[in-house]
């Protein structure tokens, strides 16, 4: 019986600039390559912080003795956006790092040539549904009300903006990057799991995070992981991983990731009382509603989803 996963040409590319490394070792590097991303993008985002700090009212805010969480859910939409936007920095490092080190080249990182805007609105759709399916599913269990509100209209636009970059620019790092080069030398499953368990503990740090949102955050990141080896190339992922985050923050009006929501046309009360369900204020990602719907696309994507014949280089199983 074959396995569900079969090779395609960006694993075959991937490994022309070396076998690469133990699973330890590759973990290591990665994480080097993530701190140079994150320090990098952290310069411009201190800089607008403290802007912030010295024209807006936080000193009021930190006066009144609001835990840290409160204080960061207040942020202003344009602190926000430049931290959305100051993840490219993080997309030219990674593929810098592949270029330059490992000897990679775009496409061995998934950033094929061919059928891009096909793969990109497919994902974009994946996307828009699963979000919908978590958000409509918590309102009919009456753990999330939404209610229209009032929003800037070109600040929604420049958060869809920055979402494009903010959702790329994680699947190139850690599915482009870190995953391709895991399969270089290690079982593909390996890779899978490894880099679902590292893009879970990336989020550690989140306001609100807990085992169950990190537990999510890995089911996530296993689907997106199966999802990039099935069609070949990271298109799909990326929108998949864009308009997750977009509509959840700025359509539904939910916090992303422990992360407060800008602009949006919805605003949604979550019941605290129900958190494991809801997800609480970690947002919806951090319920039991997100848990059943990324494990039903992980298995879909595993055992439903075609692999994309294009892309396939040879028949063996390989998993």
């Amino acid at each position: 019986m074959k396995h569900p996963i079969r090779e395609t040409a960006m694993i075959r590319e991937a490994r022309t600039g070396g076998r690469g490394f133990s699973l330890g070792v590759e973990c290591m590097i990665f994480l080097g390559v993530f701190f140079v991303g994150q320090m990098l993008s952290a310069i411009p985002v201190a800089l607008a912080t403290v802007i912030w700090i010295f024209t807006g009212n936080f000193n009021d805010m930190f006066a009144s003795e609001q835990g840290l969480d409160q204080i960061m859910g207040k942020m202003p939409d344009w602190l926000i956006l430049v931290q959305l936007f100051a993840t490219v920095l993080p997309i030219i490092v990674s593929v810098l790092f592949c270029r330059w080190f490992e000897k990679r080249s775009p496409a061995s990182m998934g950033l094929r040539r061919g059928g891009v805007w096909k793969e990109y609105l497919v994902g974009v759709a994946i996307g828009v549904v699963m979000i919908s399916l978590c958000v409509g599913l918590g309102a009919v269990l009456g753990v999330i009300r939404l209610e229209l509100t009032a929003f800037s209209f070109g600040t929604w636009i420049l958060f869809l903006l920055g979402f494009l970059i903010q959702g790329a620019s994680e699947e190139i790092l850690c599915r482009g990057y870190m995953m391709l080069s895991m399969a270089r030398k290690n079982p593909i499953w390996l890779a899978v799991v490894s880099n679902a368990v590292m893009f879970s503990l990336l989020h550690v740090f989140n306001p609100g995070i807990g085992v169950l949102p990190l537990l999510n955050i890995a089911l996530f990141g296993a689907f997106i992981s199966v999802y990039v080896l099935k069609r070949g190339n990271l298109w799909g992922a990326c929108a998949i991983h864009s308009f997750w985050n977009f509509f959840q923050g700025n359509v539904f009006g939910i916090n992303v990731s422990g992360t407060a929501a800008g602009a949006s046309p919805l605003s949604a009360t979550v019941s605290e009382g129900m958190s494991w369900l809801s997800g609480g204020g970690f947002g919806i990602e951090g319920g039991v509603i997100t848990t059943v719907v990324s494990a039903t696309a992980l298995l879909l994507a595993i055992f439903v989803m075609p692999s994309n014949q294009r892309e396939v280089v040879r028949e063996e199983n390989f998993i």
